[in-house]
């Protein structure tokens, strides 16, 4: 735990059975100490993603549905939501330090033409940044719903934007963003961020109409990921058997 990570999963979400939670390689039995060790050492133990095996695939999506938010979290989503009015559009705009290690591959002006076709949809916007927050309300001032205002970070305009900047939002609020995003009628995500993935994924593991959707799932997994390998653009979801389209 620390500034990039204030709370662990279990201060989120119920526990999953079967499920050991460590928060370091300190934690492991010492036989699962010497075996990481063994097989190349502390550094496989950074590694934050699916299994090869299922990556992009719907046992990924599925995987997903397993999540429980305790009640202060679903109780705070389910106020964005209403806050939202029912039908609304919902952007994820990962910016900080995801744009330092990646680039800007998701410019704003990419989110603002998504939220613009969809007019005149009410906007949840989920991000890490003040600054992104506070142009999207500028943007769209009678859209905006739900969010609340992200802190200023302490330091000038240009300590806002240094490169490698950490975010300015806490898990918690994260995991809220990402359970507000899953409802909305309409969702577009972050090129190569892993909590864009997220969103896009569990909202095809609940079934969730996603054509009108924009985001190719991508997980961060590392940089060692080669995006014209590791991409994939799932087929989108349609309504579900007997609604309408």
């Amino acid at each position: 735990l620390g500034a990039a990570c204030d709370s662990p999963f279990e201060d989120l979400f119920e526990p999953l059975p079967g499920v050991v939670m460590l928060h370091g390689v300190g934690e492991l039995p010492p036989a699962h100490r010497e075996a990481l060790a063994a097989g190349g050492g502390a550094a496989k133990a950074s590694v934050y993603d699916s299994h090869p095996s299922i990556k992009y695939t719907e046992t990924e999506a599925t995987m997903y549905a397993a999540l429980s938010p305790l009640p202060p979290v679903r109780a705070a989503a389910a106020a964005n939501v209403a806050a939202c009015g029912g039908a609304f559009v919902a952007v994820h705009m990962r910016r900080t330090d995801h744009t330092a290690m990646f680039g800007d591959r998701t410019p704003d002006e990419a989110f603002f033409t998504f939220l613009e076709e969809r007019a005149p949809l009410p906007i949840f916007c989920a991000t890490d940044n003040a600054l992104t927050l506070r142009e999207v309300g500028r943007r769209f001032p009678l859209r905006l719903r739900g969010a609340a205002p992200i802190p200023e970070p302490a330091g000038g305009e240009a300590e806002r934007e240094a490169e490698g900047e950490a975010r300015h939002t806490s898990v918690e609020r994260a995991a809220v963003d990402l359970l507000t995003c899953v409802e909305a009628t309409a969702f577009m995500g972050t090129y190569m961020s892993s909590f864009s993935d997220a969103i896009a994924l569990l909202r095809r593991a609940r079934g969730l109409d996603t054509s009108d959707d924009r985001h190719v799932v991508r997980s961060l997994g590392g940089k060692h990921y080669d995006p014209d390998v590791h991409s994939v653009a799932l087929p989108p979801l349609g309504p579900p058997a007997g609604e309408p389209g």
